[in-house]
């Protein structure tokens, strides 16, 4: 019963253990996600931008309220990629790509395993449920006994 137990425990331990993993990949995928979202939309609007850097200042008002939202958008996506880039000059899209699909996988596979312990705590519980109430059951039929062979 106490091997019992301590299984039971275990397996509580480890799912706790798997979604703390789950939460924290999902932290980094959703934060990856964010950067992805920004190259995106940097790599969108860069054309817009260039264009208008290469007009002349005179024409640049105009040009400019034509197509604020897309350089307002512009704007954003490239100062949060100078603020996560920590001084790198290159954009790393494809490792990020790359590490995101791997962390999709193992957040994938993380779930799997948390979900099948879920079942095996499921199945110990009623294992360890009906030891204790067949022990309930034969210690008063001992107690009965004992008492019985006590008034022969």
């Amino acid at each position: 019963m106490e091997q019992l137990a301590d299984k039971v425990t275990q397996i509580h331990q480890r799912q706790y253990d798997l979604a703390g993993d789950v939460k924290s990949k999902e932290r980094r995928i959703t934060k990856l996600n964010g950067h992805l979202v920004n190259v995106d939309v940097f790599n969108q609007h860069k054309a817009v931008y260039k264009k208008y850097k290469s007009l002349d200042p005179k024409k640049r008002g105009v040009y400019a309220e034509k197509h604020s939202e897309e350089l307002s958008q512009y704007e954003s996506a490239r100062t949060y990629l100078k603020d996560h880039l920590n001084g790198h000059g290159n954009i790393p899209e494809k490792d990020w790509q790359a590490e995101r699909e791997k962390l999709l996988a193992e957040r994938y596979s993380l779930i799997d395993e948390y979900y099948k312990l879920k079942e095996d705590v499921k199945n110990v519980e009623t294992l360890r449920r009906g030891a204790e109430n067949l022990m309930r059951e034969a210690v008063p039929e001992r107690a009965v006994a004992r008492t019985q062979n006590i008034e022969l």
